[in-house]
């Protein structure tokens, strides 16, 4: 038989059999061919046949991992103690004449018997352990470590209820204040998200909400876009790439065209003076551009809610999902998130109601000054038909370029070939152009232009062709010596007059947009405070969050001590778990400390 030993084994022969018939010894020479892990024990000597002995002996001298023991008969076990076997044995060896020989042998009588075999095997066991122990305490402090490992992720033990409880509110206090914490710029996924909603809500009220007075009568059809920046007057600061997507519930305000402001504000005229308009008119239109923040601002207000409860949800389930009433616990903070959203709601909607019923104004410079700028801008609206009365000083200055090009080429041209009425033609464009430059200047300035003077700088710059045929027919000559005319793009049209009703009407489109000006941004900022202070900065576990948290725990109302440990108590895979652990724990212990 082959015997298990910690990387080595030994083989049990029966001397009654045959050396060539034994089993035992071919399992050996096929796993351990040099011997080198294999120890040899003969038993039953005293069975050999006569004659037989030699063979065995020869393998027990020339082998030094080869015994021979002789143990006792069945019927010698119960009746004999092991200090007796042990004498019978050695001497059998001593007294037998087939063995008396090997038995004197010093080499080969250290091999003989029982007490010679475990004095081996207790040397070899010793080196073994000697070779093996650093790794096996390595390999014992290892698992003690992941043992403390695993003990560290369950429940500690419980010992003091109310005092866990405390510490694990305690800890969830300061989760969610980290979560909230405007300095947190490692995490800031609550906070930032939050503020891009926040100013996405004001670019709404700025840019798309606004009141989308059109200086131009409907039946002309010339309607600003969704987010069209002619609306806008040039001196004031704009996004030209303004993309942002409004939500799907929020339209912006139709388009109010000069003939129905005009015709509301004679319906509505009763004890004015000549030259004035109703004051109930302009109120009713300042009224309608506030009403139209309520929706975005409910909108923007649930949004950031489901924001906030979608990121506090992951936080409680993670404080407090291995714990019973861990349910009952996210239910209470989703309560007091939607509680403090409604406070946040009703407060806003409070401020849009006070911006519709006083419609004051008492930043007064601030509040003409967008007036102003809005008069000029529907007024040059309305003159222009529609069209951009300055796109850029690109475009301005390639006109007056143009006109002083054709003016020095003609101008050349006649002097190169001696005729005067190219020259006159040259010097005349030339005034044209400074004319032009000069008007145009004047419209960037706010200046108001006499009639006279822009239908005169607007006829020549209209069409080049059409001056200059004007002038002894002399277009042929420009077209013969290659002289350009004033591109179509340059050419401006003779503006349109404004009727005195139309000058009211403007006025009211003027003052309704400087007021919007003005109370969209005292609300816009009034409300991105509010929501970003009041609802999500002051979500953090405050006295109200705690009481009710408390209760939920147990740490409020009778008999605490129970009640926390009801709440701290693991389940009872956790407990057995934790038990599995610690016997484990003592029993390895106790292994290093034996080693």
């Amino acid at each position: 038989r082959l015997v298990g030993f910690p990387t080595r084994g030994f083989t049990k022969r029966q001397i009654i059999d045959d050396l060539l018939n034994q089993g035992a010894g071919r399992i050996a020479k096929l796993y351990d061919p040099n011997a080198e892990r294999t120890i040899t024990v003969l038993t039953k000597p005293d069975l050999i046949e006569d004659g037989q002995e030699a063979e065995w002996q020869k393998m027990i001298r020339i082998s030094h991992t080869c015994f021979c023991v002789r143990l006792p008969g069945p019927s010698q076990v119960s009746t004999m103690s092991q200090e007796q076997a042990r004498l019978q044995e050695m001497e059998f060896f001593r007294e037998d004449e087939a063995w008396v020989d090997l038995a004197s042998d010093p080499d080969v009588q250290q091999r003989l018997g029982i007490q010679s075999l475990t004095n081996y095997l207790n040397v070899r066991l010793l080196e073994w352990i000697v070779e093996r122990l650093p790794q096996t305490q390595a390999d014992i402090q290892r698992y003690l470590r992941d043992i403390d490992a695993d003990l560290a992720q369950l429940p500690a033990q419980i010992d003091d209820p109310v005092r866990l409880a405390n510490q694990i509110l305690w800890r969830f206090g300061r989760k969610m204040s980290a979560a909230v914490d405007i300095h947190n710029f490692r995490v800031p996924d609550l906070v930032g998200t939050c503020r891009r909603r926040l100013e996405e809500f004001v670019d709404l009220l700025f840019y798309h909400l606004y009141p989308r007075f059109w200086p131009l009568e409907q039946k002309e059809k010339l309607a600003p876009k969704a987010t069209d920046f002619g609306a806008f007057p040039p001196i004031l600061p704009k996004i030209k790439t303004f993309v942002f997507q409004p939500p799907h519930n929020v339209f912006p305000p139709a388009a109010v065209y000069i003939d129905e402001v005009v015709k509301r504000a004679d319906i509505g005229r009763t004890r004015e003076l000549p030259g004035n308009h109703p004051y109930g008119v302009l109120k009713d239109y300042m009224e309608k551009s506030v009403d139209v923040w309520e929706v975005p601002t409910v909108v923007m207000v649930d949004g950031i809610i489901h924001h906030i409860v979608t990121a506090l949800k992951a936080i409680v389930q993670e404080h407090f999902g291995s714990f019973k009433p861990g349910l009952r616990i996210w239910e209470e903070v989703k309560i007091h998130i939607e509680t403090r959203g409604e406070l946040a709601r009703r407060a806003l909607l409070k401020l849009i109601a006070r911006e519709r019923a006083a419609s004051l104004v008492f930043g007064r410079s601030e509040y003409f000054h967008y007036k102003e700028a809005y008069l000029k801008h529907y007024t040059l609206l309305r003159r222009s038909g529609g069209e951009d009365y300055g796109e850029s000083d690109n475009d301005d200055k390639g006109m007056t370029e143009a006109l002083k090009t054709v003016g020095r080429s003609a101008c050349a041209v006649g002097v190169a070939i001696g005729e005067p009425s190219l020259v006159a033609i040259g010097m005349t464009v030339g005034a044209v152009a400074d004319g032009v430059e000069a008007g145009d200047d004047a419209i960037k300035r706010g200046e108001d232009i006499p009639t006279a003077i822009c239908e005169g700088v607007s006829a020549g710059a209209t069409s080049m062709a059409e001056g200059i045929r004007a002038t002894k027919g002399a277009s042929p000559v420009l077209r013969r010596y290659s002289i350009s005319e004033i591109p179509a793009k340059h050419r401006r049209t003779r503006p349109i007059e404004i009727s005195e009703v139309e000058e009211h009407g403007i006025s009211i489109m003027a003052q309704t947009r400087a007021f919007y000006h003005v109370a969209v941004r005292r609300y816009a900022e009034g409300a991105a405070q509010v929501v970003f202070h009041d609802l999500l900065l002051d979500l953090e576990c405050g006295p109200e969050l705690e009481q009710k948290l408390r209760e939920v725990i147990g740490l409020s109302g009778p008999d605490p001590v129970e009640r926390c440990r009801k709440f701290v108590e693991p389940s009872q895979d956790m407990v057995r778990r934790r038990q599995d652990l610690v016997r484990k724990q003592a029993v390895f212990t106790d292994v290093l400390r034996e080693l």
